[in-house]
């Protein structure tokens, strides 16, 4: 165990392959960007004005510096508010623009302006966002505030909605973003034990699911045409349980993810089980026991639903190829560099790149084209080389902190330090493509705080503080450079750009 402190730390070894990370290899070895097929290509229309269906959308700014919609304003997409807020930021900016008056500006600064979205030029705050330091880092807002632990907070994949669920209230709060986050519909849960362990929503928004520590899940309907009504059971809407198994009450659901074409559920459980649902059958399909602790982490690669993801407190992410668990049940890689079990997965949702946060302190990108064979797995699970501690990261400190633990076969191609994962199974993601370009790499935190990482350089470029207590989960909005958290504080808060 190599001395050195926590910071954060990330490295791509040269000859490794970038592919899909907005990366190239420069002739002397240096890794330079290029374009990303991330970035959205803008309208070549002036941005300065609005059409007149858009005219209708309003900004209201209170004191507090509120950028959400007036009570009344009728918005159909989060795109459609994203593009109001880009005009509404561009014109704020227009001090920084050149002038046409202006005389004598270089080819660098007329190119600098132009990646910026400033100025005349048909490009849009868009452009800034996917390639500069846009980041919701200020707390703007407290939305909510429960008696109650805060362990899930997502927003949908239309960024419509945000889905907040609590443990001692045992409910969960579906909110409407563009509606000052109003409480559209509260879901009283059902056969909890101790909390609401996962959430998953359907690809066609229609429904979501819920699991405890309990081999159920329930699925609920996301109508919230009648704001208020509240599900308790088959009386105001659908409220199912689908049982994924017989063997004992005290098995528990770690992780639930519905699949991009609805039709099956993947779930890890204590068992340790990967278990496949189908939804038509409402049976389960596939009981996957290649793990030998608890699954905590669950994630599929892509909307093909082809390639799937595991990940266990065995330290090992596993990648199944639904094609072929018929023919042999297995593995077809692995993913071999933890040292403590798996927290979290999240997939860049490419094909090929993931990222894992555990329990060793660390959150590690993963390249499909550098895992390692199941046989090379299995012949890992019993080596005993590799540095691990007897801890209980639910109420105790991590043994290795202020080393640097480091698997002696890591296949991971960066590595991110600097955040803790203690108490509960916090999470990691990739920032939006449509507003970062997935350039970062952000994760709640024990302290109570958030972490914002460079995928490139490792290095930690905001650390945000607010919450007074543990971050379990929190979400950056698909299309808005807003940021939402959840704690265990019981509060949920909105983070936006500063801009100072």
């Amino acid at each position: 165990m190599e001395e050195t402190s926590s910071d954060s730390e990330g490295y791509i070894p040269f000859g490794t392959p970038v592919g899909g990370l907005g990366l190239s290899e420069h002739h002397n070895g240096d890794l330079i960007y290029e374009d990303s097929d991330n970035f959205v290509e803008e309208d070549e229309s002036d941005d300065d004005e609005l059409s007149e269906d858009e005219e209708q959308f309003r900004i209201h700014e209170t004191m507090e510096g509120d950028r959400l919609p007036c009570e009344g304003t009728q918005l159909n997409t989060g795109k459609e508010l994203a593009h109001v807020v880009e005009n509404r930021q561009l014109n704020q900016r227009n001090a920084m623009s050149p002038r046409d008056s202006d005389s004598d500006v270089s080819t660098a600064a007329l190119l600098g302006y132009r990646s910026l979205g400033i100025g005349g030029s048909p490009y849009s705050l868009s452009r800034k966002i996917a390639t500069f330091d846009i980041i919701p880092d200020t707390a703007s807002n407290v939305l909510d505030r429960m008696e109650s632990r805060g362990y899930i907070g997502q927003f949908t994949a239309d960024g419509e909605r945000f889905i907040g669920a609590f443990q001692n209230e045992r409910i969960i709060k579906i909110y409407d973003p563009l509606r000052n986050f109003k409480v559209v519909k509260s879901i009283q849960a059902r056969n909890l034990r101790w909390t609401i362990t996962d959430t998953a929503m359907s690809p066609d928004g229609r429904f979501i699911l819920y699991s405890s520590i309990t081999p159920l899940v329930h699925l609920v309907t996301m109508h919230t045409d009648d704001p208020g009504i509240e599900s308790i059971a088959n009386v105001t809407d659908i409220h199912e349980t689908l049982t994924f198994s017989n063997r004992s009450f005290s098995e528990g659901l770690w992780s639930i993810k519905w699949s991009g074409d609805g039709k099956e559920i993947v779930a890890g459980s204590s068992e340790p089980f990967v278990y496949i649902y189908d939804i038509e059958s409402q049976q389960i399909v596939s009981k996957l026991h290649h793990h030998q602790r608890d699954v905590n982490a669950v994630e599929y690669a892509d909307e093909t639903n082809r390639i799937f993801y595991s990940g266990s407190d065995d330290s090992f992410i596993h990648v199944w190829d639904r094609r072929l668990l018929g023919r042999s049940g297995k593995p077809v890689g692995s993913f071999i560099g933890h040292t403590e079990g798996l927290a979290h997965l999240n997939s860049k949702n490419n094909s090929c790149h993931l990222i894992s946060n555990a329990k060793d302190q660390t959150i590690k990108c993963w390249d499909m084209r550098n895992m390692a064979s199941w046989n090379e797995a299995k012949e890992e699970q019993k080596k005993t080389d590799v540095p691990t501690f007897r801890w209980d990261y639910r109420w105790m400190t991590y043994p290795g902190t202020g080393k640097r633990i480091r698997h002696p076969r890591d296949k991971s191609i960066a590595t991110y330090r600097g955040h803790q994962v203690i108490s509960t199974l916090i999470r990691s993601y990739w920032s939006p493509a449509h507003t970062t370009g997935q350039r970062y790499i952000y994760t709640g935190c024990g302290t109570g705080s958030i972490h914002i990482f460079d995928v490139v350089t490792g290095e930690k470029v905001r650390e945000l503080e607010h919450h007074v207590d543990v971050v379990r989960d929190c979400s950056w909005h698909p299309y808005l450079p807003m940021l939402v958290s959840i704690s265990f504080d019981g509060t949920v808060v909105s983070w936006e750009p500063s801009f100072h």
